[in-house]
């Protein structure tokens, strides 16, 4: 079962499901991973993967748990997402040890399937949440401030989260481990992950490459919806921007808002009014702050570097006797653990703060500090 290739050892089984579900060559069938200098040469790149990975997405989760600036509804999808890849990382050296060991398995059953059932529900967990990113994202920037606030209260977040990964394990974990599937060491690839073989293993393929369709339907539907709309609304405020300039003093001419300036702060409301009378609501074009427009473009930016990374491994999966290749291929899925502390370590100016004052011990100088930090530091 191509499916199952060497990205299991990242947990990001659903980058690849839709895709080989369908289209695993057939001539690849009798595989097995045996050289082992290729086997060293994966492990040494998965443990580069894991070091970066850890680090950078423990890094996100640090540092929105320490400035309350970064504590937004956004960035608690965010921390879902860094999560789940950071479980997706913690797994790799124990898959390691089954890659190199020439004795067969060293890692217990039980610890084996433990490290099967997390790859694969941080793998689900994380296309759910980039789906959910995705919609935050349109609601954020194509509707009115309240219906934001309304949609993501506290408890309704704190819902989608969990939702996110009490998922996956329902479906894709918790069965197999009651008898309807297996998940453990698998001879063929030398890792912890669901067992192909199994009678039952072609619904847990079929539901994965559903989960991943579906969020990818929603992706695409959500960020073209967000296209438009700003679109739409560039063009009616360069229409109003001329009529000012031609002496048309009565026509309401469409200013960048910055109605969600302070987002970043979950200790302060800001009205919809501004304090300089900006775009108003019910009153002219509201357009979204220059500030939430590239948090969405970053956020489209580690969406579609997951996205991405499929493609490599969609091409070397559709040619026969490649599997070599898709170990190789699929080592650039791991990767994709990577994307959003990069992006947001680069791109996002408040993070970009925040992750500098860490790095350095310097935190005194940590924006808005959380009660738990003072309280930490105290």
């Amino acid at each position: 079962m191509e499916l199952d290739i060497v990205s299991e050892v990242s947990g990001h089984n659903y980058r690849n499901t839709s895709l080989s579900a369908s289209t695993a060559p057939p001539t690849s069938s009798g595989f097995e991973f045996t050289d082992y200098r290729q086997r060293i040469a994966v492990s040494v790149m998965l443990l580069v993967i894991f070091l970066i990975g850890v680090v950078g997405n423990a890094l996100v989760v640090v540092a929105v748990a320490v400035s309350q600036k970064l504590q937004t509804s956004t960035n608690a999808f965010v921390v879902c997402l860094s999560v789940t890849d950071l479980f997706s990382c913690l797994v790799l050296p124990f898959q390691v040890v089954n890659v190199l060991s020439t004795i067969g398995p060293l890692l217990p059953d039980a610890l084996c399937g433990i490290i099967g059932g997390i790859a694969i529900s941080s793998a689900i967990a994380s296309v759910i949440t980039l789906a959910l990113i995705a919609i935050n994202r349109c609601i954020i920037i194509t509707t009115e401030r309240r219906t934001y606030e309304k949609i993501y209260s506290t408890g309704n977040v704190t819902a989608m989260v969990l939702f996110s990964w009490v998922f996956p394990l329902a479906t894709m974990v918790l069965p197999q481990v009651a008898g309807f599937g297996r998940i453990g060491y698998t001879k063929k690839y030398k890792l912890c992950l669901m067992d192909g073989d199994h009678s039952y293993a072609f619904i847990y393929e079929y539901l994965a490459a559903f989960i991943q369709l579906t969020c990818f339907i929603i992706i695409v539907v959500t960020y073209g919806k967000i296209y438009r709309f700003l679109r739409q609304k560039m063009f009616f405020a360069r229409s109003a921007s001329r009529i000012s300039n031609d002496g048309n003093t009565n026509r309401i001419v469409p200013t960048v808002t910055t109605s969600f300036t302070d987002q970043f702060s979950t200790s302060q409301t800001t009205p919809w009014r501004e304090r300089n009378g900006e775009a108003r609501e019910g009153n002219g074009v509201k357009m979204p702050s220059k500030r939430e427009i590239q948090i969405t473009r970053n956020l489209f930016y580690v969406i579609c570097g997951f996205f991405v990374s499929i493609v490599p491994y969609a091409i070397a999966v559709s040619i026969p006797n490649s599997s070599r290749v898709l170990v190789y291929m699929t080592l650039l899925l791991c990767a994709s653990s990577i994307i959003n502390p990069i992006i947001y370590g680069f791109n996002h100016p408040h993070f970009r703060v925040v992750f500098r004052t860490l790095l350095r011990c310097d935190f005194d100088r940590i924006p808005e500090p959380s009660p738990l930090f003072r309280a930490l530091r105290k």
